[in-house]
């Protein structure tokens, strides 16, 4: 009886450390399973997660800061005015006008040397054939008081003739390259004649004796005056583009030959709205500006530009007359606005 006791106490105990074996045996499967579906799941990138945030805040059109960072950006009030449209052209040096030291008249000297003797060519030719021509009436008076005769007569007309001949070419030479023979002629000493490409577009605006204004990098702090003495007869037909010559007092000799600068020639047009250089930011290939809608919200807008004056442009779409936009740090709002 008490061996049977033993035995069933036996089992009994045998089964409950089976039992007990075989749920430490699930227990370790379930957390092996747990463990190997962790390693298999996408683990958060927060990193990732932060930069999505970023490039959707920083795509807004629309910035919101504290009316202390707002203080950086400076606006003005786009206002309705007369807009000067100017045109605006880059021009060289190429001849000026010194003292001689042989003869009252000045002394044409040129940046390329071959055209010192293409003018002086033609200043030969022209001398030759004016005493051709007084000599062609001279004995032509001869022959009609019967002091010449008719072959010294068609001499006398040959020579004119030839002469004539070399002079035209000459003179074609100088306009064949954008030279007016004429302007050249009546530079005054101490002026130098400086020459521009004008779009064919923009052609009608200029006028002979027009006053324009240069500014060259050499002299950044002074603005020098000149007036328009002669427009070519052709285009360039590869630039589309008119030489167009001006001529600039130098009385000092301070602008050299060679030298470049810009050209303003001032057109006033219709009222419209005007738009500062440093209020405008580009971004694939496209103008944007930024409009302070609140005190501490600034707006980002693409507008549509029109002439250039040289410190505005006219304003065709985008902003409304009356609307505060920025013209102090809007780059900075360029990289807030494009997450940059």
């Amino acid at each position: 009886m008490a061996s049977f006791f033993f035995k069933q106490h036996q089992r009994s105990a045998f089964g409950g450390v089976l039992l007990l074996s075989m749920s430490g045996i699930l227990a370790l499967v379930a957390v092996s399973c747990s463990k190997s579906t962790s390693k298999n799941a996408p683990a958060k990138d927060s990193s990732s997660a932060n930069r999505q945030t970023a490039v959707k805040a920083g795509a807004s059109t629309t910035m919101t800061m504290t009316p202390e960072e707002s203080k950086r950006f400076e606006t003005i009030v786009i206002r309705e005015t007369n807009f000067v449209e100017n045109l605006h052209v880059s021009a060289q040096a190429v001849a000026g006008a010194i003292p001689s030291m042989e003869s009252h008249l000045a002394l044409v000297v040129f940046e390329v040397p071959e055209m010192t003797q293409v003018f002086s060519s033609y200043i030969k030719s022209k001398a030759a054939f004016e005493r051709a021509l007084k000599q062609y009436d001279r004995v032509k008076e001869m022959i009609a008081g019967n002091a010449a005769s008719g072959r010294e007569l068609l001499e006398a007309q040959t020579d004119r003739n030839q002469a004539e001949a070399e002079h035209r070419e000459a003179e074609s030479r100088l306009i064949q390259n954008s030279f007016s023979p004429q302007q050249l002629e009546r530079m005054r000493s101490g002026t130098v004649l400086m020459m521009c490409d004008v779009p064919e577009a923009r052609l009608v605006e200029v006028d002979i004796g027009e006053r324009v204004e240069f500014d060259f990098t050499s002299f950044p702090n002074e603005v020098f005056y000149g007036r328009v003495m002669a427009i070519s007869n052709a285009i360039d037909p590869q630039t589309r583009t008119v030489k167009v010559s001006i001529e600039l007092p130098n009385p000092k000799g301070r602008i050299k030959l060679g030298m470049f600068a810009r050209v303003t020639i001032e057109r006033t047009t219709v009222k419209a709205l005007a738009l500062p250089h440093e209020a405008i930011v580009s971004a694939d290939a496209k103008s944007f500006v930024f409009v302070r809608t609140t005190d501490s919200t600034f707006e980002r807008r693409q507008v549509m530009l029109g002439a250039d004056n040289g410190k505005e442009f006219e304003l065709k779409s985008g902003v409304q007359a009356g609307e505060n936009v920025v013209v102090t740090n809007a780059i900075l709002l360029k990289g807030l606005s494009f997450g940059y």
